[in-house]
């Protein structure tokens, strides 16, 4: 009985890590966008949705990549969104604003997710704000996305 339960605590202890990393990289994405939404909006411009994603999203790299997205509907052009976002950029988050013309977020290459907000939108008024991030976290080497 002592022998069971022992091997029993071996093997959970051999799968938390498998089973926790994917919850810790997934929270590490949604700080992405915790940072973007906690960026004050230019003047009538309104956060419409957020998306965040953990994984291998690009083909550019093998290993877990961290994004965070806003997707924010506004009349100003995107010369001037740019130039509002940059600043609050920093060293390890730089802030990306591009044209949304669909629901697919685009910049994923490996099964991006969609904008739900986007799915039968007309108008050229939504722009995406996103940004990279990238963590020495451990238990991403337990995530499977990763790979």
């Amino acid at each position: 009985m002592k022998k069971r339960i022992i091997t029993l605590i071996i093997i959970l202890l051999l799968l938390i890590p498998w089973l926790v990393g994917p919850f810790v990289n997934d929270y590490i994405a949604k700080g992405i966008v915790r940072s973007i939404v906690d960026i004050p909006t230019p003047k009538n411009t309104d956060i419409v949705e957020t998306s965040y994603k953990s994984g291998d999203l690009t083909s550019a790299t093998e290993g877990m990549e961290y994004f965070g997205a806003a997707l924010i509907k506004t009349k100003l052009d995107l010369a001037t969104l740019k130039r509002y976002y940059k600043q609050y950029s920093t060293d390890h988050l730089e802030y990306i604003v591009e044209a949304q013309p669909e629901s697919k977020i685009t910049v994923i290459e490996n099964d991006p997710p969609r904008f739900l907000s986007m799915l039968n939108t007309g108008t050229h008024d939504y722009y995406i704000v996103y940004a990279w991030g990238s963590s020495n976290n451990v238990l991403s080497v337990f995530d499977l996305r990763g790979y």
